[in-house]
């Protein structure tokens, strides 16, 4: 999944990505029975969040978790470890 900043990258920390005002949090979800990797993201420099989104949700139902967050010329790219048919 990547997600377009509107600013220049400022870093990235473990489980957050920034640029200026622009903050992205990513996390897996532990308190569902499957857990799944969800987003949130902030336009005023992490006062405020939207609403959580799931990102790593393919309909297969099997668990999605360590989400890893990278930012890079404008752009953000979010990966994760997904579960195995085979666990």
């Amino acid at each position: 999944v990547q997600l377009a900043l509107d600013e220049a990258s400022a870093g990235a920390a473990r489980g957050a990505a920034a640029a200026v005002s622009r903050v992205v949090v990513a996390w897996d979800d532990g308190t569902v029975r499957v857990p799944q990797v969800r987003v949130r993201r902030s336009s005023d420099g992490g006062r405020t969040f939207g609403p959580a989104a799931t990102a790593s949700d393919d309909g297969s139902g099997r668990a999605a978790t360590f989400p890893v967050l990278a930012a890079s010329g404008g752009r953000l790219a979010l990966a994760w470890t997904a579960e195995t048919a085979a666990h």
